[in-house]
Formats: structure tokens, C-alpha cells, sequence
């Protein structure tokens, strides 16, 4: 999350991936910094090579949700990381007794997410921009009580005109850069590790496919805009808030935060989710471990090192 302000460096509030949904994980900019065990089913998703990665968010004993785009890459295919969950950390850069961190066992994302056929030459919003992450152990919740479980949206209903709450661990100070070699704009910035959170309006979809004109937005989305505390500087969701939970009553999770306005202005677009309650279907299968075709997963197998006494891991889709 963050804020711009003027003659300053600060300049707004979201997560991290790909700008929309490819090639840019999210970002939450917000001025409220959450308190210990305020969000306690927030979980911060990151892999050796990346600081920051994306948010998710508990669904089950074993189970955790979060967006598409922060498993698979530009070229369809599944990161090949080495991801563990940061689960009841208020900030990820502070040790404490009370933060697990549970290495990643398998990855569910419907096959109907794509990065390279969904919509050709216009990378965001992506459809189907979900996924169900399973634990490499269960959490133990009745032993960790700075731990909850979201429960999830009931299909089929709206949520136009409610307000919701957004969490994140992404860039709160961001900034725009020209990238030379691709012609594209690109957000970049620091994050400070600190779980930031924002209300969130839920707008008619139409909002968003205005905002969005040049893009295709799917039935299957929720369009929120956070909150603006100020006429004199922007907030919304930024890099590396990707994957994290819009929830509402504090409780139940409607959305799943897909892509955002470049340089995490909210205050002249809004944000897209995933909206949960149309991929209950895929969801439940996914923690049940049903085999379908219309889901895809990948698994880490480990393999001896030739030449090596160590153990190597890779990811196989399967």
C-alpha cells in the first residue's frame, strides 16, 4: 500500500507481480498499518529469489488461496521456485514464535487460466486468475490461535455497494520507471515488509470494464476501489499485494486480487478480483485433491544430485 505526498518520495500503497496479471505481481499502498493478529488469516507467499512475491490468504487446515499469476509466468508454465508461506506475521522481517513458515507442497490453478491465450496482446485481467496452494503440513489451528481460517463467498451472490478490507504486504513506495528494452511503463519501489490494509468500495462491474476499455473483464471478477482518505494523494493495491483476500464482515473472502491501475492510483481506477464464489466448484476440488481436467497442478519432486550428496527439488507439472 501506499501514498503519494507532494516533494516527497513517498508515493502510494499495493503488493507485487505482474502490472495486471502478467508479468507484474501486485501492490497494496495504504497509510493504516495492521496491528498483531488483526488479519490473522493473512498469509505473505514468497520464494528464495523474490523478497516480497505475493499475499494468499487461509481457506483450510492445509489450504491457502491466492492468484494464478503468481505461480505461472508469461510463458504459461509453472515458476519453478522453491515458495514457502509466511503464516501470522504482521511484519515478515521480524522473527517471532508466533510466524510459521510451511514449505509449498502443490499448486491448483483452473485450466482455463492462461496467460497466452486468454486475451492475446492485452496481458490484464486474466481469466480464472485463482489458485488453491496446499501446505506441505496442516497448520495445527487449534494449536496456533494467532491463526484463522476465511471462510468463503456463497456463489451467485453480489456485492455491489458493500465495503470490503484489503491486506498486503506489497510496495508502499512506489514509483513508475520506462523500461528501454520492452517500451513498456514499470512499477517498481520498495517494501518494507509490513502488512498494510485499506477499505475497499464494491462497484458495479461496469466500473471496471470503463476504466479498463482496452481490456476484456470477465463475469467472473469484482470490481472494488480503495477507499481515498485524502484528495491530496492517491492510495490503492501495489506491487506484491497480487493474490491477497478482499473480505468482508471480516470473515469471508469474495475476491482475490488480480491486477490494478499502474503506479497503484486507485483514485482514477479501480482494482479487479477474482471473485471466489464463482470458482467454489474449482476451489473445493482443489482442497479435496479431485483429478479433472479442468484443473492443473504441479508438484515438487526430489531428485538425488548427479554428481552431488544432496538433494535437489523441481517442480513437475503434472
Amino acid at each position: 500500500m501506499n501514498q503519494s505526498t507532494p516533494r516527497r518520495f513517498i508515493i502510494l500503497l499495493t503488493c507485487i507481480f505482474l502490472h495486471s496479471a502478467v508479468g507484474r505481481r501486485h501492490k497494496l499502498n495504504s497509510l493504516l498499518e495492521a496491528r498483531p493478529k488483526q488479519f490473522k488469516y493473512m498469509v505473505f507467499l514468497q520464494y528464495t529469489k523474490d523478497p516480497y512475491m505475493c499475499g494468499a490468504s487461509i481457506i483450510g487446515e492445509q489450504h491457502i488461496l491466492t492468484a494464478a499469476h503468481c505461480l505461472i509466468g508469461e510463458d504459461d508454465k509453472f515458476y519453478n521456485h522453491h515458495y514457502s508461506a509466511l503464516l501470522g506475521a504482521t511484519r515478515v522481517h521480524k522473527k517471532s514464535d508466533e510466524i510459521l513458515k510451511i514449505k509449498i507442497e502443490k499448486i491448483y490453478v483452473p485450466s482455463k487460466y492462461s496467460v497466452l491465450n486468454s486475451y492475446p496482446k492485452k496481458p490484464l485481467p486474466l481469466k480464472g486468475d485463482i489458485a488453491v496452494v496446499k501446505l506441505s503440513k496442516p497448520l495445527k489451528l487449534s494449536k496456533h490461535p494467532q491463526l484463522s481460517v476465511l471462510k468463503l463467498a456463497e456463489p451467485g451472490k453480489s456485492y455491489v455497494g458493500q465495503k470490503a478490507v484489503i491486506t498486503g504486504y506489497g510496495i508502499n513506495i512506489p514509483s513508475v520507471l520506462f523500461n528501454s528494452e520492452t517500451g513498456a511503463r514499470e512499477e517498481k519501489g520498495i517494501a518494507d515488509g509490513k502488512l498494510r490494509f485499506a477499505k475497499v468500495n464494491i462497484l458495479d462491474l461496469e466500473e471496471c470494464r470503463k476504466a479498463y476499455n482496452d481490456h476484456p473483464i470477465d463475469d467472473k471478477t469484482i470490481c472494488g476501489q480503495v477507499q481515498q482518505s485524502s484528495d491530496k494523494h492517491a492510495e490503492g493495491t501495489c506491487k506484491g499485494d497480487s493474490g491477497g483476500p478482499l473480505v468482508i464482515n471480516g470473515d469471508t473472502v469474495i475476491g482475490v486480487l488480480s491486477s490494478s491501475a499502474l503506479g497503484c492510483k486507485e483514485d482514477v481506477k479501480p482494482a479487479v478480483y477474482t471473485a471466489v464464489g464463482d470458482y467454489l466448484e474449482f476451489i473445493k476440488n482443489a482442497m479435496a485433491d479431485v483429478k479433472s481436467p479442468k484443473i492443473r497442478t504441479a508438484t515438487w519432486e526430489q531428485k538425488w544430485g548427479i554428481g552431488s550428496w544432496t538433494w535437489t527439488t523441481h517442480l513437475v507439472e503434472n
